[in-house]
């Protein structure tokens, strides 16, 4: 996966996490769905030498093992990387 698609994914994510009810997030299903996409993740090869890859690596993991209490801590680590994505952008092209 190239660093652009990783980073967009990672943008969708986090909108819709954000944007979904309370009360869907409480829901299995929903969790369920939500892991669901990110176990489909494959950490960007520029992200090799970086220490967010061993956390997206953990985060897709949790999500293979659909870690449904972890869904809150996922979305906030998702939030920080795609924070600091945002402010370095540049130094990825």
């Amino acid at each position: 996966m190239k660093i652009y698609d990783l980073i967009e994914n990672i943008k969708i994510w986090t909108e819709i996490y954000r944007e979904s009810s309370e009360e869907d997030k409480e829901t299995d299903a929903w969790k369920k769905n939500m892991l669901k996409v990110l176990s489909k993740l494959n950490v960007a090869e520029e992200l090799e030498l970086t220490p967010f890859k061993q956390k997206l690596e953990d985060i897709i993991n949790l999500a293979k093992k659909n870690e449904f209490n972890q869904i809150t801590n996922i979305y906030e680590e998702l939030k920080n990387i795609e924070k600091y994505f945002q402010e370095n952008y540049d130094t990825f092209n």
